[in-house]
């Protein structure tokens, strides 16, 4: 608040600084994979887009854990549209993925969820 008064603006970003997705008996509180993360509204996946979008300011840090709902930082229509890929898109996105990685060898298994993610996209994004 007192920053944004002074007209001073920081990118947002998340981070959890996670090293594995498995629990380790010695850190069983340190699973942080999926709970802090960024979403950069970029034209691609290439570090200069990603890196351009988060600098204009065009990212959120999304933060979720179980003891709460998902959350989002940073612009106002940005988090709107973070908020809807975290609670409605990455769920199912993830979930076919999923099936994917397990049917691998199986191509026609393969190629139903393929189309399958496919259809996701359009019915989210429409292209």
């Amino acid at each position: 608040g007192e920053l944004l008064e002074k007209g001073i603006h920081y990118p947002v970003v998340g981070v959890s600084d996670t090293h594995s997705v498995a629990p380790r008996a010695d850190y069983p509180w340190q699973i942080l994979f999926g709970k802090f993360y960024t979403i950069a509204f970029a034209k691609s996946a290439e570090y200069e887009d990603v890196s351009r979008s988060i600098k204009k300011f065009a990212s959120v840090a999304v933060e979720y854990t179980k003891e709460k709902e998902a959350q989002c930082y940073g612009k106002y229509r940005y988090v709107k549209y973070g908020m809807f890929l975290v609670k409605e898109f990455f769920p199912e996105h993830d979930a076919i993925a999923k099936k994917q990685y397990e049917s691998i060898g199986n191509e026609a298994q393969s190629l139903l969820l393929s189309k399958e993610m496919e259809e996701l996209y359009r019915a989210c994004f429409s292209f």
